[in-house]
C-alpha cells in the first residue's frame, strides 16, 4: 500500500470518475474503504504507483529471510522475487493442479496483553507487530498472530465437509477436491471459525467477499 499514490474509480451511483489519494484510501491490513464504508459503490478503473529510483527489498519476514539465507542483506529485487515465488510455490498448493480459493481468512489481530497470554500458553505462536497507515508506524496496542497457526493447532489441517477440505499443505487454505459447493466451502469455513473460537477464544475474518 506504501507504493500506491492515488486511485481512480468510477462512482457507480452517478457513472463520475473520481480520484482517490492513499490517504482517502485508509488502506490498513487487507482493508480499505472499499471493503468497508465503501463497499459496492465504487468500481477501481486505474491505479497509480509510486517507486523510488532504486528498488528497495523487504526481507523482514522469516522464511523468506531464511531462504535467503547469508544473502539476506543484499539480496537483489530479482533474487527475492525468485525467492517469493519458489516459496508460495512450496507452501500453496497450485490451483492448476488443485482448485482451490486461496488464503481464506485474515490473519487476527488482538491485544497485545492476549498476545502475551496466548504465547505463555504456546511457545511457538508467531505474533508480528501491526503497521498503522505505513510500515514504519506500529500499532503498540495490538499484534496480528497467524491464522494458520491456529487452524493448524485445532487440528482441522485434512478436515472435511463434503467436497470442501482443508489444504493439507497450507492450513489457510480451502480446496476443492471433489466437486465442491458453495455451501460445503461455507459449512467448512463456519466449521473452522467456531472451533478456532472454541479453542483460542479469537475470532476468524473471512478475507474474500462471499455472496
Amino acid at each position: 500500500m506504501e507504493f500506491i499514490a492515488s486511485v481512480r474509480c468510477v462512482d457507480l451511483a452517478n457513472g463520475e470518475l473520481r480520484d482517490f489519494s492513499r490517504e482517502d484510501c485508509k488502506f490498513s491490513y487487507r482493508e480499505s474503504i472499499f471493503k468497508r464504508e465503501s463497499v459496492d459503490r465504487y468500481v477501481v478503473s486505474s491505479v497509480v504507483f509510486e517507486f523510488g529510483a532504486q528498488a528497495s527489498v523487504n526481507t523482514a519476514y522469516p522464511a523468506l529471510s531464511d531462504a535467503l539465507a547469508d544473502n539476506a542483506g543484499s539480496a537483489s529485487a530479482r533474487e527475492v522475487c525468485d525467492a517469493v515465488v519458489a516459496l508460495r510455490r512450496k507452501k500453496l498448493p497450485d490451483p492448476m493442479e488443485i482448485p482451490n480459493v486461496g488464503s481464506f481468512f485474515k490473519n487476527p489481530c488482538i491485544s497485545v496483553d492476549r498476545g502475551e497470554a496466548l504465547r505463555a500458553r504456546h511457545e511457538d505462536v508467531p505474533l508480528y507487530p501491526v503497521a498503522v497507515a505505513s510500515p514504519e508506524r506500529l500499532n503498540a496496542e495490538v499484534v496480528k498472530t497467524s491464522a494458520a497457526w491456529l487452524i493448524d493447532h485445532c487440528g482441522l489441517r485434512g478436515h472435511r465437509i463434503g467436497g470442501a477440505v482443508v489444504s493439507k499443505q497450507h492450513a489457510l487454505v480451502i480446496t476443492n477436491v471433489h466437486n465442491a459447493t458453495h455451501s460445503d466451502v461455507l459449512a467448512l469455513a463456519d466449521h473452522i471459525q467456531s472451533t478456532v473460537s472454541d479453542t483460542f477464544s479469537i475470532d476468524l475474518e473471512i478475507e474474500p467477499r462471499v455472496l
